[in-house]
């Protein structure tokens, strides 16, 4: 069973570790969003359609979430809960990754390096197609 599948990684609470485990030796994105956030919503039909395109071949997404409405979180991907180590500062993982807004998409290499931030979703279809 791949470890982007089993039931007691699902919908954790992530660390910047867990990034680096869960994105190892894949090509994946890390999705900044929230339940809260409208454009982050709006956008995942157009990110289910590249998650189905890609996922064959070698390309994963992990959803970093800064909520706990489990409710929301009905998508084929792994979510997971952003740490928030003090109440009222950000949370730990969007703030080392610099993610400035919600949603952020930070595409990861195999090699566990950050191949950048897509601006949008056709620049993270044209990275993809490139590498994949």
């Amino acid at each position: 069973m791949s470890k982007w599948r089993k039931e007691e990684e699902w919908m954790r609470q992530v660390t910047p570790a867990t990034i680096e485990q869960l994105t190892a030796d894949h090509m994946a994105l890390v999705d900044f969003w929230a339940s809260w956030c409208r454009p982050c919503r709006a956008s995942f039909p157009e990110m289910k359609k590249i998650y189905a395109r890609f996922k064959d071949k070698g390309f994963e997404i992990l959803g970093v979430t800064n909520d706990s409405r489990r409710e929301d979180w009905q998508l084929p991907w792994k979510q997971v809960i952003d740490e928030f180590p003090e109440p009222y500062k950000p949370a730990r993982v969007i703030t080392m990754y610099a993610a400035p807004y919600l949603p952020t998409l930070i595409l990861i290499g195999p090699d566990g390096k950050i191949i950048g931030q897509a601006k949008d979703k056709h620049q993270l279809v044209e990275w993809l197609e490139e590498r994949l």
